[in-house]
């Protein structure tokens, strides 16, 4: 019984590897047949080879012939690669062959090439460009960006140089610097990274890789209006449009670059001027006690001298860095002025006038009015030409009415030297005006209150004056200050 349980079981072992065997077979047989059908209907012409142009995984075209699209895109991009020779399809770009039916065969054409280059990663042999000022870019040739850099340096340089003085032309190129060191070392890359032409033109001026921003211009434009309302220089206009000149006649619709510049490179000029300066004159003050504190009066009057200057000026893109004087020569010395200054009571001295110190009866009302409707001369100065001047002119007529300013209780009247014919009124809470160079005695007496607008005196030319005038002073705690923001 055992031995034909055994041989049950090797039969049907036998069985089910001879079944397995045909089955093997079966499937072979028909791969080789698919095969053969594929090479069969390629030969004989129902599918053709094609090549399938990947970037990243993602198909962006198909061409008939390969060599023909490498060959288009190696000449397409031959200017780009002068210098190194070199140029490759990037690391994710795949070119797979494959099968299509004849009917859907490309047609290859210079625009299809086109469009699939633009849509590919081209790495090519580059210089990388370091600055010492920090800046890194990348360019595609050598020569175009020493060339580049010649022609914006001559530009630089030649600014305010009369174009028709060609020793001046030499001489400004000459003496024009490039300011920053710089080294080239070779980078593969990607090749639409590598600047040349109008886009390296753009990025040495504005340090920006991005597009231009760009001006429509409109009737009635011209170069120095288009470069005022975009916040540049006509020479900074002119940089950005070599075409344009500062006489071109601007026509409408027409666009021009605006981008604000900001310089990658630094040109340096080292030049002397020689200018002719003025000294300026010492001033000596002379202490009078005949005059009121406050008041100078110019005894001798300052001249300036002159000199003839050299410097050595150094500029960086046109703009002024450090200036060295060289040497000078005085043509003239500078005469020293003289200013007789008063050291006499504030109030405006005792020379025949008559002051008040008793108690204010009559408080102002804090806010003046203008004690005079005349026209405004002299202003109030701390420092100036000819000393200090401690209130405000108000030209007029003579004979005119002037007002108090404010209520008060006046505190002088009469004679005050140099002021003439004045009065000082006392408001209160350590504010005080004064009414100066009236034509004759003031209408009011020291100790009298007197309400705001009331006539006081008459406008005059008494004492230090060359003209009819009311010189009106604010006084605030024995102060003199600028009476404007005190009056409407």
């Amino acid at each position: 019984m055992a031995d034909n349980s055994n041989r049950s079981n090797l039969e049907r072992i036998i069985v089910f590897a001879g079944v397995a065997v045909v089955t093997i077979v079966a499937v072979l047989l028909s791969v080789l047949v698919i095969q053969d059908t594929n090479i069969l209907q390629a030969q004989s012409g129902a599918e053709v080879q094609v090549y399938e142009i990947y970037e990243n995984d993602k198909k962006v075209g198909v061409v008939a012939d390969k060599d023909a699209f490498e060959s288009y895109v190696w000449k397409a991009h031959s200017q780009d690669i002068s210098e190194t020779g070199k140029l490759y399809f990037g690391e994710q770009v795949s070119i797979i062959p494959n099968y299509i039916p004849k009917s859907e065969l490309p047609q290859d054409s210079e625009e299809s090439y086109q469009e699939i280059m633009e849509q590919v990663t081209l790495d090519g042999t580059a210089y990388q460009v370091h600055l010492s000022n920090g800046n890194t870019f990348y360019v595609r040739s050598r020569s175009e960006l020493l060339a580049e850099i010649d022609r914006l340096k001559d530009m630089q340089a030649v600014k305010g140089v009369d174009p028709n003085d060609l020793l001046a032309v030499d001489e400004a190129k000459s003496a024009m610097t490039l300011g920053v060191e710089y080294t080239l070392q070779e980078a593969t890359i990607d090749i639409n990274q590598a600047l040349s032409g109008t886009q390296l033109t753009h990025y040495l001026l504005t340090a920006k890789t991005d597009a231009d921003k760009l001006y429509e211009t409109q009737a009635g434009d011209t170069v120095s209006t288009i470069a005022k309302s975009n916040d540049m220089t006509v020479d900074e206009f002119l940089e950005l449009n070599p075409s344009i000149s500062a006489n071109t006649l601007i026509t409408p619709e027409a666009e021009v670059n605006v981008t604000p510049l900001d310089q990658v490179l630094e040109f340096t000029k080292m030049e002397k001027q020689e200018l002719v300066e003025d000294i300026p004159f010492e001033i000596e003050y002379k202490d009078d006690s005949s005059l009121a504190t406050g008041t100078e009066i110019i005894e001798q009057e300052g001249k300036k001298g002159s000199a003839i200057v050299e410097y050595l000026v150094r500029t960086v893109n046109g703009q002024q860095v450090k200036t060295e004087q060289l040497s000078k020569v005085v043509l003239s010395e500078p005469v020293k002025q003289i200013v007789k200054r008063g050291t006499g009571s504030i109030s405006g001295g005792t020379g025949g006038s008559t002051i008040y110190d008793g108690p204010i009866y009559t408080a102002g009302t804090g806010k003046l009015i203008w004690p005079y409707n005349g026209r405004l001369g002299f202003g109030y100065m701390e420092e100036g030409y000819g000393g200090a001047h401690w209130g405000m002119d108000i030209l007029g007529n003579a004979g005119d009415a002037i007002v108090a300013a404010d209520t008060g209780t006046v505190v002088e009247s009469g004679w005050g030297g140099s002021f003439g014919y004045t009065v000082v009124i006392d408001h209160g809470q350590g504010f005080q005006t004064r009414y100066a160079h009236m034509i004759e005695m003031p209408a009011v007496s020291a100790g009298q209150a007197v309400s705001q607008g009331q006539v006081i005196g008459y406008v005059g030319s008494t004492g230090y004056s060359t003209a009819n005038h009311l010189h009106f002073e604010v006084i605030v705690y024995g102060q003199r200050v600028n009476p404007r923001p005190y009056l409407p």
